[in-house]
């Protein structure tokens, strides 16, 4: 663990975050946030597309934007990936 962003507290077994830690993921949160308006009406080729000029990590958008929002659900079951994934699983399809 970074002991900027959080330390253990023996007394009470357990972590805690630091200001610092909490200002990190401050930053965590705009940065999902951000990717939530700005790609949020694309096709998820094209927001992946988007996200690769930008060199961003493609996994790591995908963590952030579950954890802030239900719209990555809804975007990628309405995708055709989203389909393909469904029909290789034995689910309806909805292409």
């Amino acid at each position: 663990m970074n002991a900027d962003l959080g330390e253990v507290n023996r007394r009470k077994a357990r972590f805690e975050i630091t200001k610092k830690g909490l200002a990190y993921l401050g930053e965590i949160i705009d940065d999902a946030e951000t990717l939530v308006d700005e790609l949020d009406d694309e096709s998820i080729e094209d927001a992946v597309a988007e996200l690769r000029r930008r060199n961003v990590d493609v996994l790591r958008a995908w963590f952030l934007w579950a954890g802030t929002t239900a719209s990555w659900t809804s975007w990628c079951s309405s995708s055709s990936a989203g389909a393909r994934r469904r029909s290789s699983r034995g689910g309806q399809t909805t292409s």
